[in-house]
């Protein structure tokens, strides 16, 4: 499996695209790191991921300070429960590290869409689930 959207019409549909290529070739290159982060985000790469949300490093709209890299959180499950991580990337969407969370601390956007997707009947919802 591999990140998926959760709507074939989302507008993040191709940013799954270059996720997919970006986390993989990110993965293989720290093949050798066993943090427990690493493990984790292995595993959910695995089964099953959705990319919730993504975030440029300038948001015309925002008053806060321009972060310096391209964000897209990634949601998977594990025994129905919610796993959920950041993933930092260059311009050119080249991966450049990422940080495990807590879903209270993900975007709102982000905690609407795994709402929607806990409730979905049938959907799979990888390890244990």
């Amino acid at each position: 499996m591999a990140i998926r959207v959760h709507d074939d019409e989302s507008p993040l549909k191709g940013a799954q695209v270059f996720a997919n290529q970006a986390l993989n070739y990110f993965l293989m290159s720290n093949k050798n790191n066993k943090e427990p982060k690493y493990d984790a985000l292995r595993t959910m790469m695995q089964t099953s991921m959705w990319i919730t949300d993504l975030r440029l490093p300038e948001d015309p709209q925002s008053n806060k300070r321009a972060e310096r890299f391209v964000q897209y959180d990634l949601v998977g499950f594990q025994n129905d429960k919610p796993v959920c991580f950041t993933v930092l990337c260059d311009s050119k969407f080249k991966v450049e590290g990422f940080k495990q969370t807590e879903l209270e601390k993900m975007s709102e956007a982000t905690q609407e869409m795994v709402q929607d997707i806990l409730d979905k009947p049938g959907v799979s919802k990888g390890v244990g689930g």
